[in-house]
């Protein structure tokens, strides 16, 4: 499997400056990505316009995924930490069953 990730680069600001509209068509054309540094600090990135909206449209699934683990959560306010472990439990020892006895009927036991 060939991967395409983009090669990266490390420039300090001062010299990413006089070399800016070059970098720049590199980024476009998704031959680099470039990271600036000030000192010897990383405090910023230029990446490609699809390579920015990749990272914004994960930041939209990873916020969403965690509203949904919140809200499934508020199901649970009122329950102990120990009914909350037992439950767990009980739920996963009755998933592996069901998984097992799945396999089983399948021909597919360890």
């Amino acid at each position: 499997m060939q991967t395409s990730l983009t090669p990266t680069e490390s420039l300090k600001f001062t010299e990413a400056r006089s070399k800016l509209s070059s970098l720049l068509d590199r980024v476009f054309q998704r031959e680099s990505r470039i990271r600036l540094y000030k000192g010897n600090t990383p405090v910023a990135a230029i990446v490609s316009i699809q390579d920015l909206e990749r990272l914004e449209s994960l930041d939209r699934e990873r916020e969403a995924a965690f509203a949904r683990m919140a809200k499934s959560g508020e199901g649970f306010l009122d329950v102990s930490d120990e009914e909350l472990e037992a439950r767990i439990n009980e739920t996963t020892a009755r998933v592996r069953r069901e998984l097992w006895a799945e396999r089983v009927a399948a021909g597919q036991s360890r």
